[in-house]
C-alpha cells in the first residue's frame, strides 16, 4: 500500500471516529479533530467541520439552557417561570458565543411556553373534576381533601373552599332551625331560609360571573365539547350562553358576526378603568358580568337591525354599556354603570349637559368627532338621553 492510499485510509478512520464521537460529546470530538486535523485530508477536514459546529453549538446551548432550567425554573405546579434570570444566566455562560446563547435562550422560551400549556390543561381537569363533584353534592371535606382540589390554583381554590364553608355552615344553620321549628319558632326559620336563599343566590351568581369570564373565550370554546359545560354546573341563563358561543366559536364567520373580538373588548375595557387583565377572583368576577351584558346588548342590538354589527357598530355598544348613568337612591343619585342597572332602578332625569357624569361626556364628544358632527351641548343631550334608554 502506498503512502498516499495509507494518508487516505487514515483520514477515513479519523472521520468515522470523530463521527461516532459527535453524537455522545460533540465538544470532545471538536477537541479531538482539532488535535488531529492534520491527518485528515481537505476534503474530509471540511465535512468534520461542516457536521462538528453545529452539533457542538446545540450541545453548548442544550447544556447551558438545561442548568438555567434546573437553577431558575419551577419548582412546584404553579410557580411562575422566570424566563429573564435564565437568560441573564445562559449569556454570562455562553458571552463567547451569542449565536449558541440565542438557541439556548429560544429553547427555553419554547420550554416555557410547553409548561404554561400543561399547566393550564391541568388547571382546567381539576376545575371540572371539582365542579362535578360540587354538582353531585359531594360531601364538602371529601371536595377539600380530593386531589382535584388540591391541584387548583390558589384563586380557584379560595373559590371552592368559600363555596365549602358555606355549605358547612348551611347545614349547621339547617340543624340549628330544625331545632328551633321544633321549639314552634317559626318565623325565625323562615327568616333564616330567606336568608339562606340570598347568600346561595348571591355566591352562584358570583360564581357564575367568575366561570363566564374564564370560559367564554374562544380558545376554550372551540377545543372543548357541550358536555364539558354542562360540567361546570352554571345557570340556565350562563349555561345557554355558553352553549350559543361554542357553537359560534366553532364556525368563524358566524363568531365574527355575533361578538367583539376578545383583544378588542379587553382593551375597551381597560381603557375605562375595569381590570381586564387582573388575575383576582373580583377582577374576574367584574369581567365576566361586563362581558355577558355586552354579549347579551349585541345580540340585542343585531336582532334589531337585522344584519350583522360592523366592528365600530359593536365598539359602541360595548362603550355604551360602561357609560355612567345617574341612579336615583334614597340618599341621593348614584353614579352606576348601565349594564349594572336593573330592571327595579330608576334614573334620574338628566335635564342639562352638567346632569351627565363625566365618562358619559367624553364619549359622546367621541361620538360626535368621529361622524363629523357639530357638537352643541342640547344636541349631545338629547344623544346620550337616545344612549341610555
Amino acid at each position: 500500500m502506498t503512502q498516499a492510499q495509507l494518508a487516505a485510509a487514515k483520514s477515513t478512520m479519523y472521520r468515522g471516529a470523530i463521527e461516532s464521537m459527535k453524537t455522545k460529546d460533540a465538544p470532545a470530538a471538536m477537541a479531538w479533530y482539532e488535535k488531529n486535523k492534520d491527518s485528515l485530508d481537505k476534503k474530509d477536514q471540511e465535512h468534520v467541520e461542516t457536521i462538528l459546529k453545529p452539533a457542538v453549538m446545540a450541545q453548548k446551548a442544550n447544556a447551558a439552557a438545561e442548568e438555567a432550567w434546573t437553577q431558575y425554573g419551577p419548582r412546584n405546579h404553579h410557580d411562575e417561570v422566570d424566563i429573564y434570570e435564565m437568560e441573564e444566566q445562559v449569556r454570562a455562560a455562553l458571552k463567547g458565543d451569542p449565536e449558541a446563547a440565542d438557541k439556548a435562550i429560544q429553547g427555553l422560551k419554547t420550554r416555557r411556553e410547553g409548561w404554561d400549556e400543561s399547566v393550564k390543561s391541568a388547571d382546567d381537569t381539576a376545575y371540572m373534576a371539582v365542579a362535578k363533584m360540587m354538582k353531585d353534592n359531594v360531601d364538602p371535606n371529601k371536595i377539600h381533601d380530593s386531589a382535584a382540589y388540591g391541584a387548583l390554583p390558589g384563586g380557584d381554590q379560595l373559590k371552592v373552599k368559600e363555596h365549602i364553608e358555606a355549605k358547612i355552615n348551611q347545614k349547621e344553620q339547617e340543624r340549628k332551625a330544625e331545632q328551633r321549628a321544633q321549639r314552634g319558632e317559626r318565623r325565625e326559620v323562615d327568616q333564616h331560609n330567606k336568608a339562606m336563599q340570598v347568600m346561595n343566590k348571591q355566591l352562584k351568581e358570583h360564581s357564575d360571573k367568575v366561570a363566564y369570564w374564564r370560559f367564554n373565550q374562544t380558545e376554550w370554546l372551540s377545543t372543548h365539547s357541550e358536555a364539558d359545560i354542562e360540567r361546570l354546573n352554571l345557570s340556565d341563563d350562563v349555561n345557554d350562553k355558553l352553549h350559543r358561543n361554542m357553537k359560534a366559536a366553532k364556525d368563524p364567520e358566524k363568531l365574527k358576526e355575533q361578538k367583539i373580538d376578545e383583544k378588542t373588548f379587553s382593551a375597551l375595557a381597560h381603557e375605562k378603568g375595569y381590570p381586564a387583565y387582573g388575575a383576582g377572583e373580583e377582577n374576574k368576577a367584574t369581567m365576566g358580568e361586563l362581558k355577558k351584558r355586552v354579549d347579551d346588548a349585541l345580540e340585542v342590538a343585531q336582532t334589531r337591525k337585522g344584519s350583522p354589527l360592523s366592528r365600530p357598530e359593536k365598539e359602541l355598544e360595548m362603550k355604551r354599556q360602561m357609560l355612567l348613568v345617574p341612579v336615583a337612591k334614597w340618599y341621593g343619585n348614584s353614579e352606576t354603570p348601565l349594564y349594572k342597572v336593573k330592571p327595579g332602578d330608576k334614573i334620574a332625569p338628566v335635564k342639562s349637559w352638567s346632569d351627565i357624569p363625566s365618562n358619559a361626556r367624553e364619549m359622546v364628544k367621541e361620538v360626535f368627532a368621529t361622524r363629523g358632527r357639530t357638537f352643541t351641548e342640547k344636541d349631545a343631550l338629547h344623544y346620550y338621553q337616545l344612549l341610555i334608554k
